[in-house]
């Protein structure tokens, strides 16, 4: 995973290209082309193109409870969506950052921190599981077969 810090308001896109390894310019900005959730069928549509499907999960102000235990039990990569920290009143409402499992594990904004609360999940899953053979794991695991 790279580690990417966002140099404009586009934090969903900088988590997305901190999960996929790519350069923050190889992302577009989905959020910053609408100003409603239509942005997610635009991320949908490219990340389909890479053979990624994206499982959003709201949960109100809890989404962490309804979450499958194996996502935060393991080492799994997803963004978390939310409110930003609460001694960062500068910035907007929404936020986004990484969280490995139950933790947050990257936070692309300079203040770096983190969320208020996480409302919102963001979990990658590969369209068809016969490709995770031939790529590593977004959790920074090991291809199947090539376990240490």
């Amino acid at each position: 995973m790279r580690r990417i810090t966002q140099t404009k308001p586009n934090c969903w896109s900088v988590c997305l290209a901190c999960l996929l390894d790519m350069p923050e310019e190889d992302v577009p900005d989905f959020v910053g082309m609408t100003d409603d959730y239509p942005w997610l069928d635009l991320a949908r549509e490219w990340l389909a193109d890479r053979g990624i499907a994206v499982l959003v999960i709201h949960g109100g102000d809890d989404p962490l409870n309804a979450l499958p235990c194996d996502l935060v039990a393991a080492n799994v990569l997803w963004v978390a969506g939310g409110p930003p920290g609460a001694c960062d009143v500068e910035r907007s409402e929404r936020h986004a950052v990484i969280y490995r499992g139950g933790e947050l594990e990257w936070d692309p904004h300079p203040s770096k921190v983190g969320l208020a609360a996480v409302h919102t999940v963001f979990a990658f899953l590969p369209i068809s599981p016969a490709d995770i053979r031939h790529h590593e794991c977004m959790s920074g695991g090991y291809p199947v077969g090539k376990l240490p």
